[in-house]
């Protein structure tokens, strides 16, 4: 089977590339295709990097900070290819996502001043009680090796399967209820489904390109798509994901604007509820997921 021509970079290819450029490079004159462990191992090498650091450091927090980008990506890609290997994949995102979940929401209290050590000293506590530090093998060690071990698809076969996951994703958070009189469980709950799709496209390398050769929604300009030829990336329309860009960033103004309500534990005000519901109602009746989704599915079994 023809394998997807997609490679770490040497050179780049015009075009909008969700996540970054389309690339390629060869080695040696021979190409050299770039596979999921190969979108994996970055990032798990870079968090080991930086939790060596912490280890032998004082000032662990601050290394940390720097860590949302890569975990940002390993729980992507675990996320999309969970179904691989579900009970190793579950455990791991999990991790993952702990981890995150740690430093957004305790290390971001501050990393200077009387409360730095601290900070350090639970940071280095959680580290410790998560195999993440201090462990033979290390959480991420076995992570490490799990990935290398792990039976992947070729690369035909991992288009396939990753657009078809991903578009079934996009379906169900169509279909899904939102309770928009709330801030934290209902507006940043739409905005972080809606923003799944871009984390997705970036952690992917490329394999995924937003194209403004067509727009689907209705009164845009219409062209017919290209269809993807054999060995090269699935093109969506670029229309499409900008409109998940703008419920993301709608839904992240109304998310703060109703937060210091849900604080004083007072109900959000009615103006703000119903300018949530309009933009999702927009959504919905434009059907940009089911429409993005078909566009992915479009690319796969070619």
């Amino acid at each position: 089977m023809k394998k997807l021509k997609l490679f770490l970079s040497t050179f780049v290819i015009s075009g909008a590339v969700l996540g970054g450029s389309l690339v390629f490079a060869t080695q040696g004159g021979r190409a050299e295709p770039l596979t999921p462990l190969d979108l994996f191992l970055p990032s798990v090498d870079r968090v080991s990097a930086a939790l060596k650091e912490v280890r032998n450091k004082e000032h662990g927090v601050q290394v940390a900070m720097q860590l949302r980008g890569p975990l940002f990506t390993l729980e992507s890609l675990l996320r999309i290819y969970k179904d691989i290997d579900e009970k190793r994949f579950k455990k791991y995102k999990k991790l993952i996502k702990g981890f995150e979940d740690y430093i957004s929401h305790t290390l971001d209290r501050g990393h200077g001043g009387p409360e730095a050590q601290k900070l350090n000293e639970e940071f280095k506590a959680f580290l410790i009680e998560e195999r993440l530090i201090l462990a033979t093998p290390s959480r991420m060690e076995e992570l490490r090796q799990d990935l290398i071990s792990t039976r992947w698809p070729d690369a035909e076969g991992d288009l396939d399967f990753v657009v078809r996951r991903i578009a079934e994703e996009l379906e169900e958070y169509h279909g899904k209820t939102y309770d928009l009189t709330k801030a934290e469980l209902g507006m940043h709950e739409l905005r972080r489904d809606v923003r799944w799709f871009s984390y997705y496209a970036k952690a992917l390398n490329g394999l995924i390109r937003a194209s403004r050769d067509s727009c689907p929604l209705s009164g845009a300009a219409q062209r017919s798509p290209r269809r993807r030829a054999r060995g090269e990336p699935c093109q969506v329309s670029a229309c499409l994901t900008d409109r998940l860009s703008e419920v993301s960033s709608q839904m992240s103004s109304f998310k703060y604007g109703g937060s210091s309500y849900e604080e004083r534990g007072q109900p959000l005000p009615r103006q703000l509820v119903s300018d949530a519901e309009q933009v999702h109602r927009r959504l919905i009746d434009e059907r940009v997921l089911p429409l993005l989704a078909a566009e992915l599915r479009s690319c796969g079994n070619q």
